[in-house]
């Protein structure tokens, strides 16, 4: 479950940038990490955007750091070289109380020469594209 939540918060987490050109330099650092938590399959699978965090450009779109404040993972399957997890969560992204959206996904976990990697997450992502696409 350690994994599961780096994951998501090297994923979903953003500080503010301060200048549009930063976004740029945040959205590099979050694909080094998120290819260090996940196996390449799952990082490099076409039309897969794992390796793309939308978290700074909304961070930077909303004026406000984003942060997951809580996050919550079940067990649902689980064997000696895989972890099915389901999860919910809040994202938040200002300091009003409509300023948040709820998570809820379900996430693999593999085994790979002995480390636990991230291989599949499915969860609603559309909800944070529309963030971006529609900010008020």
């Amino acid at each position: 479950m350690s994994l599961a939540n780096s994951y998501k918060r090297a994923e979903l987490e953003a500080d503010l940038p301060a200048a549009p050109e930063e976004i740029t330099v945040q959205e590099q650092a979050k694909r080094d990490k998120i290819r260090s938590l996940t196996t390449a399959a799952f990082f490099d699978a076409p039309g897969n955007s794992k390796g793309y965090s939308p978290a700074p450009r909304l961070s930077f779109l909303k004026q406000h750091n984003l942060r997951i404040t809580f996050i919550s993972f079940t067990q649902i399957n689980i064997s000696e070289a895989s972890v099915e997890l389901t999860y919910t969560g809040t994202l938040r992204f200002g300091n009003t109380a409509s300023d948040k959206l709820t998570l809820e996904g379900t996430i693999q976990l593999i085994k790979t020469r002995g480390t636990w990697k991230v291989d599949n997450d499915t969860y609603n992502a559309a909800d944070i594209s529309g963030l971006l696409n529609h900010p008020s």
